[in-house]
């Protein structure tokens, strides 16, 4: 399994530069989105081709994306859908695939929805008042699996679920991916 994990991550040494101008040396947190859908710990998460300003790494990551390389697809537990919203594209297990392809059709620009069917923990937060942000990244690279505006209130729910998920994520990568909290 040690060698399949790390032929897998091989695939995600991709060193980068973001349209922010900030440079990561890699794709882990494809990655660990990959793995969290197709394991049903995340609904979907979306791949911005804003992210990106050499476009050949959006690209590369679609490729991946509709065809996994084989030590990813052992690692994977369900087969992965696009769907094309604003943002670039929404990524999720094919069998919810139609269910909320309907659901984003009526409702990519409602933030609420949004933020639900990504899984964010504090996705009622949105919109209100006195928000805090709050952010998941997968180590080695520092890359948000996702960042949340949470209510103070709120921040210890953010943090047990995204706990949850990072102890899945190093658990199923052995260690070599980790992940941080904060803001």
């Amino acid at each position: 399994m040690d060698k399949i994990i790390d032929d897998a991550l091989e695939y995600f040494k991709v060193p980068y530069t973001a349209n922010s101008g900030l440079r990561f040396p890699n794709l882990y947190d494809i990655f660990a989105n990959i793995l969290l859908t197709c394991n049903s710990d995340r609904i979907g998460f979306i791949v911005q081709h804003e992210d990106y300003s050499n476009k050949d790494i959006y690209h590369y990551i679609v490729r991946i994306l509709t065809n996994p390389p084989e030590p990813l697809s052992i690692l994977m537990n369900n087969q992965l859908t696009m769907i094309a919203i604003k943002q670039g594209l929404y990524v999720t297990i094919t069998s919810r695939g139609e269910e909320l392809r309907k659901i984003l059709k009526k409702s990519e620009d409602d933030d609420i929805i949004l933020g639900k069917v990504l899984s964010y923990p504090c996705f009622g937060d949105i919109g209100k008042r006195n928000t805090k942000t709050v952010r998941f990244y997968v180590e080695p690279g520092h890359k948000d699996i996702f960042s949340n505006l949470c209510l103070e209130e709120n921040i210890p729910t953010f943090i047990e679920k995204c706990t949850e998920m990072g102890e899945f994520i190093k658990t199923v990568t052995m260690n070599k991916l980790n992940y941080h909290i904060g803001n």
